[in-house]
């Protein structure tokens, strides 16, 4: 599975747009550009404004990143509930589902 920055990569190119003109008022080109290749992650605010920019919803883009199937609703249901403060879960909850797809990569 792609990461997350490579995601963006292909949705920003689809649609024609550089990596200035989507990180502009958001993040610094250099920073976008580092987070396209996976050498950074990017807080989940600037990954929200990053796809309100691109005119698309936080589910819209995991189906793309999913390779466009439906994800566990489990998983969405389960991120909803976490306190957005709870940096503690958060990570932990991160940890799981890179594991689950390291897992799954290796089937």
């Amino acid at each position: 599975m792609p990461h997350m920055g490579e995601t963006l990569k292909m949705i920003r190119t689809s649609l024609s747009l550089t990596q200035s003109q989507l990180s502009a008022g958001i993040m610094t080109q250099s920073n976008y550009s580092k987070m396209e290749k996976g050498e950074i992650d990017v807080p989940f605010s600037k990954m929200i404004a990053l796809l309100e920019k691109l005119g698309m919803s936080v589910e819209e883009f995991l189906y793309v990143h999913n390779h466009y199937s439906q994800q566990s609703t489990n998983h969405l249901l389960r991120l909803s509930r976490l306190k957005y403060n709870d940096k503690e879960r958060l990570v932990q909850y991160k940890k799981e589902l890179v594991s689950q797809s390291t897992m799954t990569t290796r089937e």
